[in-house]
């Protein structure tokens, strides 16, 4: 500190021209680190590491220098908050802020300042008493408390979006199973009965094969869309694209009794959803099954009507 100059307000009639100034509250793998600096040679002051920023420089140089400088750190990611003034009716300083991820590399060159570590939730709870003055800290604070609600908030709607993924994909594999196993034991029947005296018995039950064909093939596809339903909001929620989170059951439900179109209408209006329908792939399992066994059905009822039936014709 070269010299003090006092302000008052009687005497002051100007403007400061400053080059501005950088800042971060630095964050470690288990702690945030802030300085104790000395100021007027009088009183400790909690603040972050920073400080002015020199020619040439831009405020992420300057900032690397500085937490360099004075706490020995050196920069891995930063993340910048915000520029704020000091004072606009006597300064044009601008204070730029950042959260920066640090790690040790050296020690710092600076007696001045006396770096202190301590754990987040400390940090926000003593702004939260008060506890604090400095308005650059107080701004870093409530930016990571901010984005440590906005976590949590995402992690409980992606836990709630996990388990409606869990049952819609359970039901799913029910009624596949369901649909799976009465197609094969129907069909086991029928071939049994293509083999006895009275073949014919066994077109009775091509009808209704056929029949429950469809009826399976709808209620799986539909469920499927319920798995559609959940993984593309999933999507969503990763990239941070807005949608209601307040009633995702009954979102869900309500998709649920659209018509066929209106569910196509509703995944082609999005970007993802558009590619998870041209996904042949997750499309492709319940119609592969469904006309594998109407082929089944067709060629026993061909072979039927050739072995039994047409060497009487011909």
């Amino acid at each position: 500190m070269d010299h003090i100059t006092k302000i008052e307000r009687e005497n002051f009639n100007g403007y400061i021209i400053h080059p501005g100034s950088v800042c971060a509250l630095c964050v470690t793998d288990n702690d945030v680190i802030l300085i104790n600096s000395r100021r007027n040679n009088k009183s400790y002051h909690l603040e972050l590491p920073g400080g002015v920023i020199e020619k040439s420089e831009s405020p992420l140089q300057a900032l690397e220098r500085e937490i360099k400088e004075e706490i020995g750190f050196s920069v891995i990611e930063n993340e910048f908050i915000g520029k704020y003034t000091t004072s606009a009716g006597i300064t044009n300083e601008l204070v730029y802020i950042f959260i920066c991820k640090v790690e040790k590399t050296s020690k710092s060159s600076s007696s001045e300042f006396e770096p202190i570590s301590m754990t987040l939730k400390t940090l926000i709870n003593e702004v939260s008493l008060r506890n604090i003055e400095d308005f650059r800290v107080i701004i870093a604070a409530n930016h990571m408390k901010e984005k440590i609600s906005k976590t949590e908030e995402k992690n409980e709607i992606y836990s709630r979006l996990i388990s409606l993924w869990s049952v819609q994909e359970s039901l799913l594999q029910t009624y596949r199973s369901l649909f799976l196993t009465t197609q094969s034991i129907l069909f086991s029947i029928a071939v049994f009965i293509a083999t006895t005296k009275k073949p014919y018995f066994s077109m009775l039950l091509f009808p209704i094969g056929i029949y429950l064909l469809f009826f399976g093939f709808r209620i799986t596809k539909k469920r499927g869309f319920g798995v559609w339903y959940c993984i593309l909001h999933l999507h969503k929620l990763d990239k941070n694209l807005n949608f209601n989170t307040n009633s995702l059951t009954i979102d869900l439900h309500n998709f649920m009794e659209l018509s066929y179109k209106q569910k196509i209408e509703y995944f082609q209006s999005d970007e993802v959803g558009k590619s998870m329908l041209d996904d042949k792939t997750r499309r492709g399992m319940d119609y592969r099954i469904t006309y594998l066994f109407i082929l089944l059905w067709l060629l026993l009822l061909i072979s039927i009507i050739f072995i039994n039936y047409l060497p009487e014709i011909i």
